[in-house]
């Protein structure tokens, strides 16, 4: 039983995308690094967009004489333009989950939510 109320930790409800026939489903088995960002600035080359994960956290590098913040980047991801507008998507469904979630007051925060055995 946990904090929240009984329920026990889950892996992160995802929706599987169909390609070429297969099924697409995340595999968390893998070790892969957890980051939170509370900032990201996306760019573009010809081929690929890239968005740069940075953490605005005090303190902050400030510089006066010309106005910037320097704020670290700690992931950058990089994509193809036709992911971007599945991942636009994406967003925008878990946003309206999230949000519906909210308001009904039944969103479950997974105490780990990589289903990986933190006993380990």
């Amino acid at each position: 039983m946990d904090e929240q109320g009984g329920n026990e930790p889950q892996e992160p409800k995802v929706e599987e995308e169909q390609a070429g026939g297969f099924t697409l489903k995340p595999d968390y088995q893998a070790q892969f690094s957890i980051v939170y960002s509370n900032f990201a600035l996306v760019s573009h080359t010809a081929d690929d967009l890239c968005i740069d994960f940075c953490l605005m956290a005090p303190p902050h590098n400030v510089n006066a004489e010309t106005k910037t913040i320097s704020a670290p980047v700690i992931a950058r991801v990089i994509i193809p333009p036709g992911l971007a507008q599945g991942l636009i998507r994406a967003l925008s469904i878990q946003l309206e989950k999230q949000t519906s979630e909210r308001q009904a007051g039944q969103i479950l925060i997974p105490a780990n939510p990589t289903g990986q055995n933190s006993d380990a």
